[in-house]
């Protein structure tokens, strides 16, 4: 694997197929928005998998080579340009990592390879100044030395020793500090070959110093600069200069000293040749270059050299600003090449064993990448925007046109082998001069704003505002001397004035507030005299800041248009910072803004009448609260040109959630709802589509998520609107009917990730049924890793032969999609699961319609073919019923050969167990399950053993989540628990620390001690260590999937104190799950059993600490895993048991409240939930269960409606019937036993009516009998309730009739499995009934 930076920020990753001599351009990372100043791996090993980039701007992220993600990202206030990284053992069983970095700063910074915290730093005392080289050297018997050389030529030694008890506190300085005679070093290096060498290299020379003494022995100026170097053998020396060669020096053997030199020359060593200098007697040929090529900095080297198979193989990596990249196998063997050279008086010219460029790579891919829309012009795309409300897709072009199309049919055109039934439907826009630049849609930044206007900025210097329904031009404003760079919104809590307006900023330096409003330039601050950097406001001062590039910050007053002042230098940092003190803040009247009074001073002391007009007739009551503002959906996917790369290429980024969320609000809107909905259905429809708000741009999602009352509150406060003409209609109903955006968004990214070709029945029924589309070229999938990172998978060139099948999507799909890596998998498993389970769960058919035109008009058309929708219907749902069983059951039966399939990764599919969206929190479980049962028994105790030291109640108090609660120091876990790298790391304080200074605040109340645990019985047997992972023997024809399951386990665990954290919760969720699914395999490890039950216990009682919120998934997590639905069930049944007994002692004074009836719409989500996807668990505990519903449900509506009505799910179950006559309800629990609920009398009654299970109840019309029907006892019974004198008192039930009925039998689903037996009674008539069987045959009973 080979890394690349650019200048741009990306990062590309190249992997070496040696045997075929290629180098293919495998990702590409995006992440750095400047230029990568280096870049190195986070180990010396050759299984190292993860590396670290470093940019301009002080980012340093590290990313994994396996799947491209980027673990971690921090920002930085140094600028780093090399890293070394340095190994040292910390015990007999581990190896620490630690990275010492150089850059433009005076010291040397010592950082953690995992977590990316600086843990110490190495300084100066002698003439402290930038380190512009370094190297570690291993001397024998003596502790391992740093050698840093500075830019003024000061040369210095650092000694590392007790590296592992260093902190942030501690500060090295040198050991010893010499002068040497050279300045601007690139590189320093020592080799084991020489111990008394060292190759110090600058732009002018290259020089040989003894380390020992620092003497310089040889120097050989340069007539190119040289940049790098390495040592080859005893004598010998690589250098690479920039003009792109490599040059192989043979050195003057007489100055040379050493043990090494003595031994392999003698005491008094004789030169090659009787010459006295180096000399050259191999090169590796230069890149060819012309006149006007610039050679500074236009080419990297980076040479390698590892032991193979007993011998020392040196590579030689080459890299230039032209994309090219060179691998050079430097010869093993020297001395032939020396006297070839004393022969010829030539040196020897090397081609490069392998090379690839970009400028081979892209002529050579056929068909070539598509691009995001094929016009017939050819004309180059400037800008792109797409509009996420209206799927609208913007592309400004260098002649000033503006295309506009809908997104999802462009993509589709080129990506999928699609055809549109109308033709490919696009508008131009004419307005502009010369090339657009940049789009603004005010309405996505800010519900303030008309939904139908969006902007467009242009090299002519103008901005225009168009209406996106009509494509008319509304305004061009031109008042900017430079082409528009970039357009921002003011923040919400500005002044009313302000709020209508946008700003523009031009490559004049200058910032313009454009008002939409009244169609005018209100402000155009153009006094800067460097490029602006940053746009910051202060609403309530009614200052906006404008940051250039000098560091400087002007400050303009908005309401008086003038420049208030012009502050540089720290205070400048200091002024930008303090913006962030009125985020968020509404009130006009807060001390930290201007009042009107000081807005009115400065408005007469800088004589502007228009702005004391302005303050003058301000109304506080017109400005927009928060709360008013309303909301939209987020955008189910966006659309972003890579400008660096080509102005063809775009990503096309799906949110998933939104997608989610956006096809249950049309599924809901587009619902018959009548107008006696409650309030608690409201609230219900909330808690459904209320996903990851944090993914939701404008804030929390909407209650009723219909666009049109966003709208709607739009019109209403900006009245007299230039889009009057649309005020009958609701314009997001009009939009969605033009173009249903989330159904075809749907549509679009299942036809991208399916498993295409892997079963062709299922492909068949996709294209017919479910309208999904085949791709048909190859595709280029990516990743969004922590913090917004991007990760890109490159096309793959087609090697030697460019007419092979390598790039068809038949290949793709078979040999490429699920062999890429496992967090792809993951992704795309949870993305096509979670969608077909929400489209199938969708209640609305229109929906399944494939027409986008006609799909919400004929929702409420009148109700012709019922029947044949109802079975197209049936036929889609069970269609995506089909596409969840693929990718979750039987992809990896599928992919051939079995052991190339890249399973989805253990542990991001743990991390969701209880992500926030329902439907991928659904997803990732039965992933998760699916994925521990295909490891099989040794897979997960191998699995266990790795994730065991990770829990917080077994870690050192200073690493775990809990802090000092929960230390057990249990002695019979995996003893990698006490493996030194758990507390080897820096230690931060905890939380709940006790240690300060009585100086500091106030110290917490100390937390209440943990709960005792039940401890082991007497005699119990101790159970022995579990073995370490390399004792566990691993058959066969398993290895394959365990390897897959625990791919990067290792290394993602050894690393700092965060990446420790994160993995404790993965652990707590890991084992939580093993001892709920596999709970045999849990018992026999007892004391893990233990330490897993106290850490799920722990995150229900521990307080709240910045590790452990309140509301985080881990604690959801941990409620799920505790709380299983047999649990739950009886811990609510006990709750409501308990407040009947306490309500029948209750007294006036002391009133008894149940908290079950102040949740209750919680508790009825749960047992809906739990009925719909594990419905034995709530039909085995169904007396409880009627328990919970009698005290939960509003009993009084049973009067107008039936109980189906009032709670749905409870239809399903036939051993529950209701009597509306008499107001029973009667349920039948799995022992025989009919609980008889009388809701007049607030009473209940049991009935021993069978010996097995209760299949179904009914009762008659009238009330007077209630026949049960048990299939294990094939018994049906008759029961008749007589009253007592005057009807006062409770009814008695007795049995009037008992006969033989038809016995259980096995019932088969279509798809061949087992599904429970569930038949159902039916009264005819008063004294007749019906028993109808899963079988469709019926059997008809009579009292």
């Amino acid at each position: 694997m080979i890394v690349t930076g650019s200048l741009d920020g990306q990062v590309i990753q190249w992997t070496v197929d040696e045997r075929n001599g290629l180098i293919q351009p495998h990702m590409m990372m995006i992440a750095h928005e400047t230029a990568i100043t280096c870049i190195s791996g986070t180990s010396l090993g050759v299984n190292a998998t993860r590396y670290i980039t470093c940019s301009l701007d002080g980012q340093v992220c590290l990313w994994d080579s396996v799947d491209g993600r980027a673990v971690d990202s921090v920002r930085h206030s140094y600028v780093h340009r090399k890293i070394v990284p340095y190994s040292y053992s910390v015990s007999s069983h581990h190896i620490q990592t630690r990275l010492f970095c150089i850059g433009d700063y005076a010291e040397i910074i010592v950082m953690d390879s995992q977590d990316l915290n600086i843990i110490f730093t190495l300084s100066s005392r002698v003439e402290p100044d930038w380190i512009s080289a370094l190297t570690i050297v291993h001397p024998p018997d003596k502790h391992d030395v740093v050698i840093g050389v500075s830019i003024s030529g000061m040369i210095k030694l650092w000694s590392l020793n007790d590296i592992d008890k260093k902190d942030a506190s501690s500060i090295i300085y040198e050991d010893e500090s010499k002068i040497i005679a050279v300045r601007n070093v690139q590189t320093i290096s020592c080799s084991n070959l020489n111990t008394r060498m060292m190759l110090v290299i600058s732009p002018s020379s290259w020089q040989i110093v003894d380390p020992s003494n620092l003497n310089q022995l040889i120097i050989s100026e340069c007539s190119i600069e040289a940049v790098h170097g390495i040592i080859i053998d005893i004598d010998k020396v690589a250098i690479g200069f920039v003009d792109s060669t490599i040059v192989l020096f043979q050195l003057p053997r007489n100055k040379l000293t050493g043990k090494q030199v003595i031994e392999k020359f003698g005491d008094h060593p004789k030169n090659v040749g009787n010459i006295e200098h180096p000399f050259v007697f191999a090169l590796l040929k230069g890149v060819p270059t012309t006149p006007l090529t610039p050679l500074s900095s236009c080419v990297s080297f980076y040479f390698d050299t590892r032991l193979i198979d007993g011998h020392l193989r040196r590579v030689a990596y080459r890299a230039d600003h032209q994309g090219k990249v060179d691998i050079w196998h430097i010869p093993r063997k020297f001395d032939p090449l020396v006297e070839e050279f004393l022969r010829s008086k030539r040196p020897v010219i090397y081609d490069p064993s392998m090379k690839h460029s970009f400028e081979e790579i892209w002529p050579r891919l056929h068909p070539p990448p598509p691009s995001i829309a094929d016009l017939e012009d050819n004309l180059k795309t400037t800008a792109t925007a797409f509009l996420g409300n209206q799927g609208k897709l913007l592309l400004g072009r260098e002649d000033g046109s503006i295309v506009m199309m809908y997104a999802c049919h462009a993509i589709m055109s080129q990506l999928l082998d699609w055809t549109s039934t109308d033709p490919f439907q696009h508008r131009i826009l004419l307005g502009h001069s010369a090339a657009v630049t940049c789009f603004l849609y005010p309405f996505e930044e800010s519900t303030r704003y008309d939904p139908q206007l969006f902007l467009s900025g242009g090299m002519d210097f103008t901005v225009i505002v168009w209406n996106i329904m009509t494509g008319a031009r509304v305004y061009r404003f031109c008042c900017q001397g430079g082409p528009i760079l970039k357009m921002l919104v003011p923040p919400d809590n500005c002044t009313p004035w302000v709020l209508h307006t946008v700003c523009a900023i031009a490559s004049d330096n200058s910032a313009a507030l454009l008002s939409l409003k009244e169609n005018k330039c209100v402000l155009l601050a153009s006094r800067h005299m460097f490029p602006i950097v940053d746009v910051k406001w202060r609403p309530l001062d009614d200052l906006m800041l404008v940051k250039c590039e000098d560091e400087s910050v002007y400050v303009w007053q908005m309401d008086t248009a003038n420049l208030d002042r012009i502050v540089t230098g720290l205070h400048g940092e200091d002024v930008i910072d303090a913006c962030k003190e009125q985020i968020g803040l509404m009130n006009i009247e807060d001390e930290a803004g201007a009042s009107q009074a000081v807005q009115m001073l400065r408005a007469l002391k800088n004589k502007n009448v228009a702005a004391i007009k302005k303050i003058a007739h301000v109304d506080d009551k017109s400005a927009i609260s928060k709360d008013s503002t309303p909301t939209i959906l987020p955008s189910p996917m966006d659309i972003i040109q890579l400008k660096k790369c080509s102005d063809q290429a775009h990503l096309v980024l799906f949110n998933v959630d939104a997608l989610i969320m956006g096809l249950l609000s049309v599924d809901y809107e587009m619902q018959p709802h009548s107008a006696e909905t409650t309030p608690d259905r409201a609230q219900s429809l909330a808690n459904l589509i209320s996903k990851k708000t944090e993914t939701v741009a404008n804030g929390h999602p909407p209650n009723n998520p219909a666009m049109h009352k966003a709208v709607s509150n739009w019109a209403a406060n900006n009245p007299g609107s230039s889009e009057g003409s649309h005020a009958g209609t609701p314009l997001a109903n009009r939009w969605h009917s033009e173009s249903n955006i989330y159904m075809d968004t749907a549509r679009l990214l299942i036809s991208l990730i399916h498993a295409w070709n892997l079963d062709e029945n299922l492909d068949v029924i996709c294209s017919k049924e479910l309208k999904l589309h085949k791709p048909k070229v190859p595709l280029s999938y990516g990743l969004i890793s922590r913090r917004g990172h991007i990760s890109l998978y490159l096309p793959k060139s087609p090697g030697k032969d460019p007419n092979s099948d390598e790039m068809t999507y038949y290949n793709f799909s078979k040999n490429v999609h699920w062999q890429l890596s496992n967090a792809l998998s993951t992704v795309h498993l949870i993305s096509s699961i979670s969608l077909a389970n929400i489209l199938m769960s969708l209640k609305n058919r229109a929906l399944h319609t494939a027409h986008r035109r006609s799909t919400l008009k004929r929702a409420s058309s009148t109700k012709s073919n019922e029947s044949s929708q109802e079975s197209k219907s049936q036929q889609v749902k069970q269609g995506w019923s089909n596409v969840a069983a693929l990718h979750c059951v039987l992809l990896p039966d599928l992919v051939k050969p079995s052991t190339s399939y890249m399973a989805p990764k253990i542990e991001l599919l743990a991390r969701r167990w209880q992500d926030s969206c329902v439907e991928i929190r659904d997803a990732s479980q039965a992933l998760l399950i699916r994925e521990l049962s295909r490891l099989g028994s040794t897979g997960r105790r191998l699995l266990i053993d790795t994730w065991a030291p990770f829990l917080p109640t077994l870690l050192d108090p200073t690493l775990s989540i809990f802090g000092h609660r929960t230390y057990t120091g249990a002695s019979n876990i995996p003893s990698a628990i006490n493996s030194s790298f758990m507390v080897s790391n820096n230690p931060s304080t905890p939380p709940n620390s006790q240690d300060g200074s009585a100086s500091g605040p106030p110290r917490p109340p100390p937390p209440r001690p943990a709960p005792p645990l039940p401890p082991r019985p007497h005699g119990a047997t101790t159970h022995p260590p579990l073995p370490e992972i390399a004792q566990v023997v691993v058959e066969k024809q398993q290895e394959k999937e365990v390897q897959n399951a625990l791919n990067n386990i290792e290394g993602e665990h050894i690393g700092g104190v965060h990446q420790v954290r994160r993995n404790q919760a993965t652990a707590i969720i890991l084992l939580g799950v093993m001892g709920a699914e596999f709970s045999n395999e849990m018992h026999v490890m007892a004391d893990l059993a233990r330490a897993t039950a106290h850490s799920l216990l722990e995150l229900l009682i521990a307080p709240e600490t910045p590790l452990l919120p309140l509301n985080s998934p881990l604690r959801r997590a941990a409620i799920d895993l505790i709380a299983r639905p047999q649990a739950l069930i009886t811990a609510l049944s006990m709750e409501v048991a308990r407040y009947n007994s306490a309500a029948q002692h209750q007294t006036i004074q002391h009133a008894v409240v149940s908290p079950l009836l102040k949740s209750r719409v919680e508790v009825l989500r749960l047992i809906e939930q739990l009925s719909e996807k594990q419905y034995n668990d709530v039909a085995d505990l169904i007396i409880p269960v009627g328990d919970i519903l009698v005290h939960c449900l509003d009993t009084s509506l049973l009067k107008q409606r039936t109980l189906a009505e009032i709670f749905p799910p409870i239809s399903k179950f036939y051993m529950v019937a209701y009597c509306p006559t008499t107001r029973r309800i009667a349920f039948g629990g799995k022992n025989g036993t009919i609980v008889i609920h009388e809701l007049k009398a607030s009473k209940a009654q049991n009935i021993s009516a069978h010996k097995a299970p209760i299949t179904a109840l009914a009762f008659s019309q009238d009330g007077k009998y209630l026949a049960s029907y048990s299939a294990n006892d094939a018994k049906m019974s008759f029961w008749q309730s007589q009253q007592t004198f005057l009807g006062m008192g409770q009814s008695q039930i007795r049995c009037v009739k008992t006969l033989d009925a038809p016995p259980e039998f096995p019932v088969l689903s279509p798809g061949g499995s087992y599904q429970s037996f569930r038949a159902r009674l039916v009264w005819i008539n008063a004294k007749s009934l019906t028993l109808m069987l899963p079988n469709g045959k019926e059997n008809r009973f009579a009292i």
